[in-house]
């Protein structure tokens, strides 16, 4: 089942039932993380209005409560002793915004403690985009192994990597979900702040330049700056910093590029729809600077991508800023706040 937030999309399965057709759904915690309105869609054709029994964000797992249809059926949990390494799993879900359920097959690949989660995690090579999260993982028995929660598509170097999806085991969730579904939120230890952040407000190590990211938002600081991205909606935001050639002119010295963008490898249907001159000021002085954006589009893997570029030259360094988010999601109303929040992030760049 497809699970409707006023923040965004994600999925959910039923995991038990009642007499009445009360359902108790289990999806991620992320999914529904600073809703006010969640709404679950069963078999595609109708709606029910849910209510938040009990969260659990450290082990990222939420439990709702709709009612009523005698229709409502639970799937059950493996039994762990079939959750073993190339094991046959299908994710079901509603990636990237889709109204119809989507499947995809593939094999447990790992199976893991996460410490700093206190969970077991599945790792899998089945397809996993965002929309994916909160969807249950199967045996193919039609038990369920976990639930899907979140996909690592960059090593630490930088290297694109595919087939690393991560489920939160059925052995985790067996253990918490009766606890959260007597309407009980988990206590979690307060989480210790990122060493790079101050007051929400992330420095670059290499220039000291200010972002200010969404709350609760995954962020990764680099050599060459600064990588966020929301688990959800797989929107990125990339700063980077890099040294550029001085080029002087008679009325003193100017730096500049060439500003022309051009599509990455593995980009196809690239298009610039918009480029203009735009101005930021630096967080430290206040001064005024050019910059300039591109707007464009492109498709890679087979999803369709809004994005955006900017460009600042201060001194020798150039600033770019790169922002990018499924179409799907991009022009769906229901990340309207989402949408708000990745352009408020995107602006709130200061080069130092």
């Amino acid at each position: 089942m497809q699970v409707i937030t006023n923040r965004g999309l994600g999925s959910g399965v039923i995991i038990s039932t009642d007499d009445s057709g009360v359902a108790t759904v289990l999806t991620n915690h992320h999914v529904i993380e600073g809703a006010t309105k969640i709404d679950i869609v069963f078999e595609e054709n109708s709606t029910f209005t849910a209510e938040l029994l009990g969260t659990d964000s450290t082990r990222d797992i939420a439990i709702l409560r709709i009612c009523c249809n005698p229709s409502f059926a639970a799937l059950e949990y493996s039994n762990q002793a079939d959750i073993k390494l190339g094991e046959s799993v299908v994710a079901l879900g509603f990636p990237l915004g889709v109204n119809s359920l989507r499947v995809s097959q593939g094999i447990i690949s790992g199976l893991l403690f996460s410490s700093s989660n206190d969970r077991k995690e599945i790792q899998t090579d089945v397809a996993i985009n965002p929309g994916n999260s909160g969807g249950p993982l199967l045996l193919m028995n039609g038990t369920i192994a976990g639930i899907n929660t979140y996909v690592i598509r960059e090593s630490d170097s930088g290297i694109a990597v595919e087939g690393f999806g991560f489920a939160v085991s059925s052995a985790t969730i067996a253990n918490v979900a009766p606890l959260l579904a007597t309407s009980s939120q988990v206590a979690v230890p307060t989480p210790t702040p990122h060493p790079s952040s101050n007051n929400g407000v992330f420095t670059t190590t290499t220039s000291g330049s200010h972002l200010t990211p969404p709350e609760g938002w995954d962020i990764e600081i680099k050599d060459d700056g600064i990588l966020i991205w929301d688990r959800l909606a797989g929107s990125t935001l990339r700063v980077t910093e890099s040294v550029v050639d001085r080029i002087y002119s008679n009325s003193g010295t100017v730096y500049r590029e060439n500003w022309t963008i051009v599509a990455a490898e593995g980009w196809t249907d690239f298009v610039i729809e918009k480029e203009e001159t735009i101005y930021r000021t630096r967080w430290e002085s206040g001064d005024l600077i050019e910059g300039h954006e591109f707007k464009f589009r492109f498709t890679e893997d087979g999803v369709a991508y809004e994005a955006f570029t900017h460009w600042f030259i201060v001194g020798s360094m150039k600033f770019q800023v790169d922002l990018q988010t499924p179409a799907t999601i991009w022009h769906l109303p229901e990340y309207a706040d989402l949408r708000a929040e990745l352009q408020y992030a995107s602006i709130s760049f200061h080069p130092r």
